[in-house]
């Protein structure tokens, strides 16, 4: 079942210093394909995260990072998430010459930004 996809929560709910977590697939050689990512910054809106891609064997490439961006890229740029909530980042990979291809997915919670303290508001009214 190598090309189901794999989903693959990120909570970071009540962090200040960032979160890293990779989402990797087995490999049983080294010419398999397989998709993986992992994804570092601090998860408070508004965030600015680093997808770095670790997939192996592929050719093609398409991000789909939940928030209306997409990209072909190899390596994407930083991604903004402006707001909270949740958010489903999928890497898609192909290998062209094969049509093998693999997926690999996580869910992003980002978290309200401003003066929090686990999970209180501490503003005034």
């Amino acid at each position: 079942m190598k090309n189901l996809s794999r989903i693959i929560p990120i909570f970071c709910l009540i962090t200040f210093w960032g979160c890293e977590k990779q989402v990797a697939n087995p490999v049983t050689n080294s010419t398999d394909l397989f998709a993986s990512f992992s994804v570092e910054g601090t998860q408070i809106a508004p965030a600015r995260l680093i997808f770095t891609n670790h997939s192996q064997n592929g050719k093609q490439f398409h991000w789909d990072f939940g928030n209306g961006i997409e990209t072909d890229f190899y390596q994407p740029s930083p991604v903004s998430y402006p707001s909270s909530g949740l958010f489903t980042v999928t890497l898609f990979v192909m290998d062209t010459a094969t049509a093998r291809s693999d997926t690999a997915s996580a869910i992003l919670n980002i978290a309200l930004g401003g003066p929090y303290l686990y999970g209180m508001n501490l503003q005034t009214i």
